[in-house]
């Protein structure tokens, strides 16, 4: 697991996508974090 501290403002922007995609919170972060790999040459492995 990790854990971060993260704006408020970011916060509230996570969880509205959330609901506007009908996604979790967790996968959208999971999504993220593959796109950092990516950007940064590294295997999309999360």
């Amino acid at each position: 697991m990790i854990a971060a501290p993260v704006d408020p403002a970011a916060h509230r922007q996570l969880k509205m996508l959330s609901a506007e995609t009908g996604q979790k919170a967790e996968e959208l972060i999971r999504e993220a974090l593959r796109d950092l790999f990516s950007k940064y040459g590294r295997p999309p492995i999360a």
